[in-house]
């Protein structure tokens, strides 16, 4: 029988569907595969919304991490759905942490700077320590904390640890290092004697001898014994000419007056020897005073001084010394008075053997003064001018006096007002240079033209108000300072009232006197 097309095309849909070489022609193609993974689709849509809705009802009832608004519904919803099938998903292994390429070195670091920075504002804690680098780039790195800090942000914040404080330690110098004493800093005086409230009441009092600050970090205080150990930190500054006060255990050692620093170890009642050490272990200033201090007094709590004019030590004349201010006596020398009338006369005494008259740094029994004995240099500032009546140029001075035994070349002396520079003597061709004992020696300043003829002549002015002249030896070693204000009248000088004492007053009649040379 024939075939009709009807039947013709119904044969053909049926063997594309049931190809001939299909093993499993009892079986439609694809039918199944195709069922099998709308199924599967089903399954994870259904899965999925019952995922959403639990999200959506713990979001809603959650309390108070529902009413943060530093996230959505819809990102809360998201990273629970992602945290769930996160897994199912990827086509890798877990993903390290931190990747660091380590043959670049600078990225390396600054990768494991961020990450650690990360990580500490993360758990909302710190160590305490911080590590101290001059990278830049690293301290940049530091997250700051702005604005949009949650409240328990905030909280943490305030409970982090404080930075580990970082301090240089400077190692103990050796006590039996010998050498010359730069004396820039110098022990100036010395209160072994305790107080009336407490023999525990000691101190020491420091000076700055040079012309210019000092940074005392690492300077150092020892004894020969090893008892005192004193070691400054960081922070300490001497200024010229001016005091550094350590009290012993608090700042009650000296009343009212405030201590730059304290220590702890006692001043042995029978001596001491004591070494200032520089931040380089150099020998600043040394005192043996092993066999016995040379001089203060227990009894009747006087401190231990020593002199401006040949460094000899005496006793104090205020009971409780003069802690952060200029000593008592600090123009007192071993060997030499004078009263304010005479020039170059020198008493000696034959019966010299007050403890507290012996020379800096030594201790001598029965020491007879002669009058071949030969004393430091003593140069003190003797008379200062500077406002004179009407104009004050070509009048102007200040004038010096040798109170020592010997002739003094001044050649590299100078003066200073405060730090600015006065004079420098001996930088000009023309100025004189040496002074004899018991003569003056006359320096001219604002163009001095005046009678006597100044042995140095600078251009340089005295101001009329308030100065502090300090005179400087050839090792800018400070010898002495001396202020004045706008006390003294118009035409009046500012005069020493004796060799024998800081004091000065004002004289209607300036008297200046030169070198004679």
């Amino acid at each position: 029988m024939r075939e009709t097309s009807a039947e013709i095309m119904k044969k053909r849909k049926k063997e594309n569907l049931y190809p001939r070489n299909n093993s499993n022609a009892s079986r439609p193609c694809c039918i199944g595969s195709k069922r099998g993974a709308s199924t599967l689709a089903l399954l994870i849509f259904a899965a999925v919304f019952t995922i959403a809705s639990v999200s959506f009802v713990s979001l809603k009832f959650s309390g108070k991490d529902n009413s943060d608004p530093g996230q959505s519904f819809i990102g809360k919803t998201s990273a629970i759905i992602l945290k769930t099938f996160g897994g199912i998903f990827s086509s890798s292994g877990e993903k390290p942490a931190l990747e660091i390429d380590l043959t670049n070195k600078s990225v390396a670091q600054e990768k494991i700077s961020s990450a650690a920075n990360a990580s500490q504002t993360k758990n909302g804690k710190s160590s305490g320590a911080t590590l101290q680098n001059n990278s830049a780039a690293e301290n940049e790195s530091v997250p700051q904390k702005n604005s949009s800090d949650t409240p328990s942000q905030e909280k943490n914040d305030s409970m982090q640890s404080p930075a580990l404080e970082i301090k240089k330690v400077y190692s103990a110098c050796d006590f039996s290092k010998s050498g010359n004493s730069s004396r820039k800093v110098i022990l100036n005086e010395i209160n072994w004697v305790g107080s009336d409230t407490s023999a525990g009441d000691e101190w020491i009092e420091l000076k700055n001898n040079s012309g210019s600050e000092i940074d005392l970090a690492g300077w150092q205080i020892l004894s020969g014994d090893g008892d005192m150990k004193i070691i400054l930190e960081d922070g300490n500054k001497i200024s010229p000419g001016t005091f550094y006060l350590l009290e012993r255990t608090d700042d009650d050692s000296a009343p009212g007056i405030a201590a730059d620093a304290t220590y702890s170890g006692a001043l042995s009642n029978s001596g001491e020897f004591l070494k200032i050490f520089d931040t380089d272990c150099n020998i600043s200033d040394e005192l043996d005073a092993s066999k016995g201090w040379q001089a203060g007094n227990s009894s009747e709590r006087k401190t231990m001084e020593i002199s401006s004019l040949d460094l000899s030590w005496h006793t104090s004349a205020s009971p409780g010394g003069t802690p952060k201010k200029e000593n008592s006596m600090a123009f007192v020398t071993k060997n030499f008075e004078r009263d304010s009338q005479s020039t170059g006369s020198q008493t000696n005494s034959n019966n010299d053997s007050s403890s507290q008259n012996e020379p800096y740094g030594s201790q001598t029994q029965n020491q007879t003064s002669t009058s071949s004995t030969q004393s430091p240099a003593k140069i003190l500032i003797s008379e200062i001018f500077y406002n004179p009546a009407g104009s004050d140029a070509g009048k102007e001075f200040i004038e010096l006096f040798n109170a020592g035994s010997q002739n003094v070349d001044l050649s590299g002396w100078s003066l200073k007002n405060g730090t600015n520079s006065l004079a420098l003597i001996g930088s000009k061709s023309e100025d004189k240079k040496a002074v004899v004992p018991g003569g003056y020696f006359l320096i001219g300043l604002n163009g001095y033209n005046s009678a006597p003829s100044a042995d140095v002549i600078r251009s340089t002015p005295l101001p009329n108000t308030t100065a502090t002249i300090n005179l400087y030896d050839s090792s800018v070693s400070l010898i002495e300072s001396v202020s004045y204000n706008n006390s003294v009248a118009e035409g009046e000088s500012y005069e020493r009232v004796s060799w024998d004492s800081g004091e000065f007053k004002t004289e209607p009649n300036p008297n200046p006197q030169n070198s004679g040379q």
